[in-house]
């Protein structure tokens, strides 16, 4: 049977449910059991999630985007990106130290 995309899906909100939640269990609980199985966790996360979507940035913009403009819809897509990288990395932690984690 093949895998299909609702599956790939499920599979990716899950892996994503058991990171938080092993996360949360460490930060009210300290337990170090539940801290060091966050860490293998993060790997495969990571691992699948490279796979999936790092040749995806370049394969789908070349894919919509006709020969002629395909170079500048790729600079943009990256740009737009690359944009919202910087977003996460230097806005966010300001954010949450705001609200505390409280959500």
């Amino acid at each position: 049977m093949a895998f299909k995309k609702h599956q790939a899906k499920a599979t990716r909100s899950n892996l994503a449910t058991v990171l938080s939640d092993d996360e949360t269990a460490f930060a009210t609980t300290g337990m170090k059991a539940t801290g060091t199985a966050v860490v293998p966790f993060i790997f495969i996360f990571s691992g699948f999630f490279d796979i999936a979507f790092t040749p995806l940035l370049y394969a789908y913009i070349c894919e919509i985007w006709s020969y002629n403009l395909r170079a500048r819809g790729l600079s943009i897509g990256l740009l737009s990106t690359q944009l919202a990288v910087f977003f996460d990395i230097f806005v966010n932690p300001i954010a949450l130290k705001s609200i505390e984690w409280r959500y």
